[in-house]
């Protein structure tokens, strides 16, 4: 388990934690592991524009429906702090998960032009770790008791963006999100983008999820079930 840390101005990434161990592949990486907990994640100005593009917390693996696994599975991350700068905020998403399953708790994201995203949203690669290759499916996400502050001032600000919408990109299913609170309201902020049912809310309507659940796609048909207010 990993508690009570802070980390400051990592370029890369502030944490990560991967299933795919690519010293030994006999052996899943961080499969199991966790919890994670109390921990800061900051970028300053010290930092200048080499920490634009960072990532402060992925959560990663080649997929839960390999030739070499049925499930990989990481305990939950709870009290989880990331916070840009007003000056440099980060350019991508503050909290990456896709190919595992995992909870991420009571936490905070700030000054990032999208909060978390889930699943392989910028790719229709299968995921490759070194020697190791996954078809890169993401399920069995939980996301609960969350405030999001994009706070970027530019357009397409996303607190919450689900899956991708390219022909033959990995999927995402089985996605429960439950007390999202985004708190950039504006019509440059959209609360959630779900690119697997093609759900969109935005935070001028919804600046609130109470509960949205993502099904599994078996027929290319979602289930999708929602409370925003």
């Amino acid at each position: 388990m990993v508690d009570q840390v802070q980390i400051w101005d990592a370029p890369s990434y502030g944490l990560h934690v991967s299933a795919a161990n690519t010293n030994d592949t006999g052996h899943p990486g961080a499969t199991n592991s966790g919890p994670y907990r109390n921990i800061y994640i900051s970028y300053t100005s010290n930092c200048g524009s080499s920490c634009n593009a960072a990532v402060g917390v992925q959560v990663d693996g080649p997929g839960t429906q390999t030739t070499s696994t049925v499930a990989r599975s990481i305990r939950e991350f709870n009290d989880i702090t990331v916070t840009g700068h007003a000056t440099g905020y980060l350019t991508g998403a503050a909290v990456v998960i896709f190919g595992v399953s995992t909870a991420f708790t009571n936490s905070h994201i700030e000054y990032a032009q999208t909060g978390i995203a889930i699943g392989n949203v910028s790719s229709t690669s299968a995921c490759t770790f070194g020697t190791i290759s996954g078809n890169c499916v993401t399920d069995g996400v939980e996301v609960s008791n969350v405030s999001i502050g994009t706070l970027t001032g530019n357009t397409n600000q996303i607190a919450v963006l689900v899956g991708n919408s390219t022909s033959g990109a990995p999927a995402t299913y089985d996605v429960t999100l439950t007390g999202i609170a985004n708190q950039s309201v504006n019509s440059k902020s959209t609360t959630l983008q779900d690119n697997t049912s093609g759900t969109t809310l935005l935070s001028t309507n919804d600046p609130f999820i109470g509960l949205y659940a993502l099904g599994r796609c078996p027929g290319g048909v979602c289930a999708v079930v929602k409370n925003t207010q």
